[in-house]
């Protein structure tokens, strides 16, 4: 963040620089100078950059502090019934409830904001996709944890076997698409910190997609929601059938899993075809290499 913040500061004086001195030439000269710049040096780009690292950065930490609140919060909330018996704790775990869940979305859509600004042959998003994606994330990610914490709640330890397998699985289809991010200047992989990322990708597969190779995602996304979408009908099934009925969220936690579910993916909807940067999407693409 410091060092976004310099470079961000030096480009700002940089341009304000430029400007000055074509106002100074075109007085005198009537004429538009050369580049009068102090160095070479592209402080905008390098500002661009440092963006896009710290939104991945803040990607990870979400996900490795939000998540597992989110997880936990919910959990502690089914297992004392959701009763207020002491409203100002019930009202500061809402609370921690409602900050993860925004920040594990925000995350996600302000990383692929900061992303596609950073490549250079690619339009920026505006700031209306970047709420729809929000939306979507928010919607999915919702759905997610509440099937998660819900199963926790009434079948304990065997939460732990469904993540693991679904991490595993995820860790490998990641693999599969052999992503480059750990290439060297010489354009050497270092493998192992190339199979650590992809490890940590398959973590973060356990809560929403990302994409982390480009090429076409329509089929990847097909195959990826079609497996949460089964672990979640399960989980939150299996729940709603042990748990007692006369819990006052029986119900509606097994409505509101589906529909948070469904809206995720109608935003999902809504932003490919009204507020994704490029307006021209063909209603086909090829598969990508690992679909």
């Amino acid at each position: 963040y410091i060092e976004l913040m310099i470079y961000g500061l030096r480009s700002r004086r940089d341009r304000r620089q430029k400007q000055r001195r074509a106002r100074e030439w075109d007085l005198t000269f009537r004429r538009t100078p050369a580049n009068t710049t102090d160095d070479n040096v592209d402080y905008y780009q390098l500002a661009i950059q440092e963006d896009r690292d710290t939104a991945l950065l803040s990607l990870f930490e979400s996900f490795m502090e939000s998540a597992p609140q989110l997880v936990l919060q919910i959990y502690i909330l089914a297992e004392r019934g959701m009763v207020p018996q002491d409203l100002w704790t019930v009202s500061i775990q809402m609370a921690s409830v409602a900050s993860s869940l925004f920040e594990l979305s925000w995350s996600l859509a302000s990383y692929h904001r900061a992303l596609r600004r950073s490549v250079q042959d690619k339009r920026n998003m505006t700031w209306g996709g970047t709420i729809i994606q929000f939306l979507w994330r928010y919607c999915t990610i919702a759905a997610r944890v509440l099937s998660l914490a819900l199963f926790a709640s009434e079948y304990g330890y065997w939460m732990f076997p469904v993540c693991i397998g679904h991490w595993g699985v995820m860790t490998v289809w990641v693999m599969h698409q052999q992503t480059s991010f750990c290439d060297t200047e010489t354009g050497k992989k270092r493998q192992c910190e190339e199979y650590l990322f992809n490890m940590v990708i398959g973590a973060v597969y356990l809560f929403c997609f990302l994409n982390v190779k480009d090429e076409p995602t329509r089929l990847k996304y097909l195959a990826y929601y079609v497996i949460v979408f089964l672990e979640n009908a399960s989980m939150i099934v299996l729940w709603y059938l042990r748990t007692d009925q006369n819990l006052w969220y029986h119900l509606p936690a097994l409505v509101g899993d589906f529909v948070g579910f469904s809206l995720g993916i109608i935003f999902m909807q809504l932003y490919y075809r009204f507020c994704h940067p490029e307006a021209n999407i063909p209603c086909r693409d090829r598969p990508a290499s690992c679909c």
